[in-house]
């Protein structure tokens, strides 16, 4: 049976990440026939589609020193132009800092509202134990919420927000200032997947379509769905934490049940090539009301020309779901058409030349009030049996491209003694 210190499973970024860092023996597998996981890239008629939209921007000087390094000159560095669609107009993204650009009555609304959130931020210290509702209260007050903070984040989750947690917020919403991705990097050609293709370079050759099926922690192997059985003294794991269920064994019944306790919300992602070019210089507009099918509309030629042909445009929609509150896939095209139209963004159906769409399961972790004792419970478990679980969805968090890489980085060169005796 083939043997190895380290077995990783899943190629996306922080697999690669873990595998450019190891400086011992290790297997990298991946489910797919191409690596990258979701920041990857197809090409289909001369257009270039990433799936969902993601960009770089960074926070550690050492991710970045990194990044670019692998890079170089092939990312470009632009100044983020995000908008809102609101009350009939755009704004300029974040709307707490441009509310003012509103009708007269809605931003004295909002203004009375900030000030007088600040001023109770003041007599109170701390917001520990509010819910994601109350947090936007409390931290905006009522005019931005009921504006924007809302109805976005209710179309966004499709939770009740009084079921989440704050704790993740501050992070990514933005207070009164611009914001932590005021500029980004983004590859000139290739689209996302040049971050993936450069990081692979970096370690040992990838097995595509070896999809992990089983892994036995007693006997400290992994089956694939090849049939191939590998031995490991370690894994790092990028797998979904949710789809842990049907691949550990032995499971205890307390772990069985703080994995059917992770909640998510999926997300679907439609790109169009278009045969005219676009005049907007709008890189992505965010839309809060019920009756826009996609809450995020991106255009990617905006953030690289050689995403499309000469003269050609491309653009992304984003919708997210759950089970309890389903989206109608079969006829979200026409739904885009017909409600680009209502914002003044025509799309002739007749310019589309390419139709690309995913469906990702696994869109966004949920922090509601259960999440984090259910991720202690697994993560101890997995860690007892040397399984290290990784990334977006293996840690099951909110996180950008940077700090997914830079979690497997930590991971097999920093303190945690993960390599110690290997």
């Amino acid at each position: 049976m083939p043997e190895s210190k380290i077995v990783i499973l899943g190629a996306g970024l922080s697999g690669l990440s873990a595998a450019a860092h190891l400086k011992t023996e290790y297997e990298i597998f991946e489910k797919e026939k191409s690596i990258g996981g979701l920041c990857r890239s197809r090409k289909l008629r001369g257009f270039t589609f990433d799936i969902a939209g993601h960009i770089l921007h960074f926070k550690e000087k050492k991710a970045k020193d990194f990044i670019m390094g692998l890079l170089g000159d092939t990312l470009r560095r632009q100044k983020r132009n995000s908008w809102i669609w609101s009350h009939g107009s755009f704004i300029p993204y974040p709307f707490q800092a441009n509310f003012q650009r509103l009708a007269q009555d809605i931003a004295m609304e909002c203004s009375r509202g900030l000030a007088q959130a600040i001023k109770n931020k003041k007599k109170k210290s701390g917001s520990n134990g509010l819910c994601f509702r109350s947090w936007i209260l409390a931290t905006f007050g009522e005019g931005i919420a009921r504006h924007f903070m809302l109805p976005y984040n209710e179309k966004f989750w499709k939770f009740s927000l009084e079921q989440l947690n704050h704790e993740w917020a501050s992070e990514w919403i933005p207070l009164q200032d611009k914001g932590y991705n005021e500029t980004f990097w983004y590859p000139r050609s290739g689209g996302i997947q040049t971050l993936a293709n450069a990081l692979a370079r970096q370690g040992r050759r990838v097995r595509t379509r070896c999809e992990a099926v089983r892994i036995d922690l007693r006997k400290k192997e992994v089956l694939f769905s090849n049939g191939i059985r590998y031995r490991f003294n370690k894994v790092i794991s990028t797998i979904p934490l949710p789809e842990m269920l049907r691949l550990l064994t032995p499971l205890p019944d307390r772990v069985r049940k703080a994995l059917s306790e992770l909640r998510y919300t999926s997300l679907f992602n439609v790109n169009l090539g278009l045969s005219t070019k676009l005049k907007s210089t709008k890189h992505w507009i965010y839309f809060p009301q019920k009756d826009i099918s996609f809450y995020r509309l991106g255009i990617s030629t905006n953030f690289s020309q050689s995403m499309a042909p000469p003269g050609c445009s491309s653009i992304y929609f984003e919708a997210s779901y759950t089970k309890d509150n389903p989206i109608d896939k079969k006829n979200i095209i026409n739904a885009i058409y017909g409600d680009c139209k209502k914002i003044g963004f025509p799309i002739r159906e007749e310019d589309v030349k390419v139709v690309d769409s995913n469906d990702i399961k696994y869109g966004y972790c949920v922090y509601d009030k259960k999440r984090d004792a259910a991720v202690n419970i697994i993560q101890g478990y997995l860690n007892k049996h040397n399984v290290f679980s990784i990334g977006r969805y293996g840690a099951w968090r909110y996180a950008s491209m940077e700090n997914v890489m830079s979690e497997a980085r930590d991971l097999v060169t920093g303190s945690s003694g993960f390599c110690k005796g290997l």
